[in-house]
């Protein structure tokens, strides 16, 4: 209401005049996606690595990266699981590998 009593009109957005629902939300999907962080291979190592020396608690590094702690787990157990496909295809380079060393 204006000072002088009137009503003043209410400018419309042009989402509230489409009559099709959900447009708005498919929108903001198409936003996020093409403005989301997109992480190379070496960048999710060195945040999985960081996470494995504890100098600071992962929802920090979460934090700090801009992720969730699920992905950060999610990517751990990725990491977790690439090593142990190594393993599993070549054993007996891992046992030559320690025995080198002697």
């Amino acid at each position: 209401m204006a000072m002088d009593g009137t009503t003043q009109p209410q400018a419309q957005t042009p989402l509230a005049d489409n009559p099709q629902p959900g447009v708005a939300a498919r929108i903001i999907r198409q936003v996020k996606r093409a403005t989301r962080k997109k992480f190379t291979a070496e960048d999710k190592i060195r945040i999985v690595l960081e996470g494995f020396r504890k100098e600071l608690p992962i929802s920090d590094i979460c934090r700090r990266e801009g992720i969730s702690p699920s992905i950060y787990y999610a990517w751990l157990k990725q990491f977790m699981e690439g090593g142990k496909d190594v393993c599993e295809h070549c054993p007996g380079r891992i046992f030559q590998l320690t025995n080198s060393k002697k």
